[in-house]
């Protein structure tokens, strides 16, 4: 804070005074000195304003709205319509508000007092929408990832299989079930049970080298 140390020294009795936040400095007095400047609003008949300090920017609609330019006023000079009241407290705020509802109601018993809310309350509101957001777009990334997983899988899988589809005769020489290649070009043996399938998949495979093709089965006649 720049210039008064507290606004409950300002003499307000004497002139008009206000307070403005920095970005009503960074808009209206940028490189001079704001404290003693004098400003007016509003029709030409309203007094001038002297002002006597300078605060930090506060964001009213959402930590990611920039600050609007701010006058603040002492109430004993423009009393507002709507009056906020600020508590700092070291105690949990909850035990505080029935002594604060005692205490304005000492003043104004006929004075409402409503929108109680601690200050995490406010932030919790405030950023509610944008939490929701990204707990949606990290449920759909989640999502998106299971599926490309998936897919990842099901193309190895394919890629995996396809040389055992491809060779069935040498996986299932490579099983041990008794069929094997012979010496001489286009022939197979082996036992009655892979005959067939044996001369299938070599009549399939001599067709493009033009090679005869004869099957051998232990006990055939």
């Amino acid at each position: 804070m720049q210039g008064v140390h507290s606004p409950l020294t300002i003499r307000t009795d004497r002139f008009p005074v206000a307070i403005v936040n920095a970005s009503f400095v960074r808009r209206f007095l940028p490189r001079v000195d704001p404290i003693g400047k004098r400003l007016q609003y509003g029709p030409p008949s309203n007094p001038w304003i002297t002002i006597v300090g300078v605060v930090a920017d506060v964001r009213h609609t959402g930590l990611e709205q920039e600050a609007d330019p701010e006058l603040f006023l002492p109430y004993t000079q423009n009393f507002p319509v709507n009056l906020g009241i600020a508590v700092r407290t070291n105690l949990p705020p909850s035990t505080l508000v029935s002594a604060i509802r005692q205490q304005i109601a000492q003043i104004d018993p006929a004075q409402p007092i409503f929108d109680i809310a601690t200050m995490e309350h406010r932030l919790s509101e405030s950023t509610g929408s944008r939490r929701t957001q990204t707990a949606l777009i990290s449920c759909f990334a989640l999502i998106a990832l299971c599926l490309a997983v998936v897919g990842v899988y099901g193309v190895l899988s394919v890629v995996t299989e396809a040389p055992a589809k491809s060779d069935p005769l040498g996986s299932r020489s490579a099983q041990g079930d008794g069929i094997a290649f012979d010496r001489v070009p286009g022939r197979y043996a082996g036992d009655r049970r892979d005959c067939d399938w044996a001369c299938r998949v070599a009549r399939d495979r001599s067709l493009s080298d033009n090679l005869p093709v004869r099957c051998e089965a232990a006990g055939l006649d």
